[in-house]
């Protein structure tokens, strides 16, 4: 999936770009430390609709697993992912599927 391509209807979003890039930046920060809260993740997408969703997952686009070697830098020690093979790689099977109903309706998966 090419996440640039992704078409969101801007004015069906619910909140600000500004929200939603922070939205994706805290999804990323959650799953690149050590003990991913799948409660957290959820709740930074809660009450966020279709065109919302599809926002975030956009302004996620692909990260790689970054680690800082020294203060104010970090190295990519991974591929770079999208936010759904993020889930995957660091949600329980079921914490996954249940993260996944989130996002059924959103025509990206």
């Amino acid at each position: 999936m090419n996440v640039k391509n992704i078409s969101v209807k801007k004015s069906d979003l619910s909140k600000s770009l500004t929200a939603l890039k922070i939205i994706a930046d805290n999804q990323f920060i959650q799953l690149n430390g050590y003990g991913t809260s799948y409660s957290d993740l959820i709740e930074d997408i809660e009450g966020l609709n279709n065109e919302d969703l599809k926002q975030v997952f956009k302004f996620f686009g692909l990260r790689c697993s970054t680690i800082s070697l020294f203060p104010g830098t970090s190295q990519c020690v991974s591929p770079k992912l999208n936010l759904f093979q993020w889930y995957k790689t660091d949600l329980t099977e079921s914490n996954y599927n249940l993260m996944m109903e989130k996002w059924q309706n959103t025509g990206l998966i």
